[in-house]
């Protein structure tokens, strides 16, 4: 006779009769054939086979207790934070009877017979690439020929991003910068510098992103370049990932050209000192080179004064203070500019020709009531010429050749001079004062008689 248990029995013991023997034919009325011998052959190992000999000739009688060891299952499903199933994970299951087994979950879930009935603990003991482990501990009742479940899941490692924005140097942390930051997954947000110029973005996926400013402060340049950053998983128990970036931004600054001439802007003139500053502390002296320009960049926006401390060789200084502005324009221009344009007046000479008598040493004068001497002037003239080229300083004008003719003086009786320029072509800004003739360019002159006195 052979006693098996099926799998879908859910009884933990079981006593067959005396009379169950008799019915099943195991038990005869004698037992003259010495024939009723019954053998238990048990199918754990733990247990002995035994054999039962009935060779007696009295009635016999028999009954059976059987405690039936029933198993139950046990269903270990993993889900990613969003549900879904999961590959990946092992799991520790210990339980009764020193139960201690590793269960690897391949197609989301596994499913473990034969299990004993009892308190089964499940605990993770390797997460996915790209989750988190979970360190708890699930506790879970297998009963007979039952399926018990266990239902867990991995959430993922977060990111935390955090941008610091300051000035060029780093001596300014700038508040209420804006920058987009987004990624290929839909992530697309704007953020603001906060008082210490930080911007720090948590709970985010790993993954890369891309940063870009797109508005700065008043008196900034807006840096409009794409940056990214990336945040990659590190392990199974880290939970928080970390990127950081530091970005400056340049202030708007600024460029004054000063370009200096010579009084009809024929040529530039080199060697100008100017005296540059302002309120703030900007006080320093610029030389206009061999262009007749002086160039100061990257100038802080401001109000500025300028002014002319030493001229160049053969020039007059002017004396007076300009100034000019730097103003912000938008986060879009990196640089303002301001222009000037100065020129410097050469020196002129003035003339008065006189006649003085010979004798006595006398001028002659204006008061219509005498001359000096017995010889009259009346009626002369002299007439002043170029005793060399006259050019400006820059010779970049000819004002007169070598021996040309500037002007006539006639005489009157009293002895007074009336002019006449009589070079009309010259560019020589001429111009009569009385018996003085003004504006004569520097150079050498010389006058002689060209009409002899008239007799009176």
């Amino acid at each position: 006779m052979k006693i098996s248990v099926s799998e879908e029995c859910n009884l933990s013991s079981y006593s067959i009769s005396n009379a169950t023997f008799k019915e099943w034919g195991m038990i005869k009325s004698e037992s003259e054939d010495h024939d009723n011998t019954i053998y238990f052959s048990f199918s754990s190992n733990d247990i002995q086979d035994q054999i039962y000999s009935l060779n007696f000739n009295d009635p016999v009688t028999i009954a059976l207790d059987l405690e039936i060891e029933s198993f139950g299952k046990l269903e270990l499903k993993k889900l990613d934070d969003k549900g879904k199933l999961l590959d990946g994970s092992t799991f520790r299951i210990t339980g009764p009877n020193g139960y201690n087994q590793d269960a690897i979950i391949t197609g989301g879930k596994i499913v473990l017979d034969k299990l004993k009935k009892g308190i089964y603990t499940v605990k993770e003991k390797n997460a996915p690439k790209g989750y988190l482990l979970d360190t708890k501990s699930y506790q879970v009742e297998v009963e007979a020929n039952k399926t018990a479940s266990v239902t867990i899941s991995n959430e993922r490692p977060t990111g935390t991003f955090t941008l610091t924005k300051t000035n060029k140097n780093g001596t300014t942390k700038l508040k209420g910068v804006k920058y987009r930051i987004w990624n290929d997954s839909g992530y697309d947000k704007q953020f603001t510098t906060n008082n210490e110029g930080v911007i720090k973005v948590t709970e985010l996926e790993l993954g890369k992103y891309n940063y870009q400013e797109v508005s700065t402060l008043y008196g900034y340049v807006l840096d409009n370049k794409i940056y990214s950053f990336e945040l990659k998983y590190a392990n199974q128990n880290t939970s928080v990932v970390y990127a950081s970036a530091t970005r400056t931004n340049n202030e708007t600054t600024g460029t004054f050209t000063l370009v200096k001439y010579n009084s009809n802007k024929s040529a530039k003139v080199q060697g100008v000192k100017y005296r540059v500053w302002n309120d703030n502390g900007y006080d320093k002296i610029h030389t206009t080179d061999s262009e007749g320009t002086i160039k100061i960049s990257n100038l802080k926006l401001d109000k500025y004064y300028y002014q002319e401390i030493e001229s160049a060789n053969g020039y007059l200084i002017d004396d007076k203070i300009y100034s000019f502005s730097l103003a912000y324009a938008n986060q879009n221009v990196s640089v303002v500019y301001a222009n000037a344009e100065k020129t410097n007046d050469e020196p002129t000479g003035e003339i008065t020709i006189e006649k003085i008598d010979k004798d006595t040493g006398n001028k002659n004068r204006i008061d219509n009531t005498s001359h000096h001497g017995d010889v009259t002037i009346n009626g002369a003239i002299y007439t002043l010429y170029a005793k060399e080229d006259v050019y400006n300083v820059a010779r970049t004008i000819k004002y007169f050749s070598k021996d040309e003719e500037v002007a006539n003086f006639k005489f009157n009786e009293y002895g007074v001079a009336t002019i006449e320029i009589t070079n009309k072509k010259t560019p020589a800004k001429l111009t009569v004062d009385g018996n003085t003739l003004k504006g004569l360019p520097i150079g050498k002159y010389y006058s002689k008689e060209t009409k002899a006195p008239v007799r009176i």
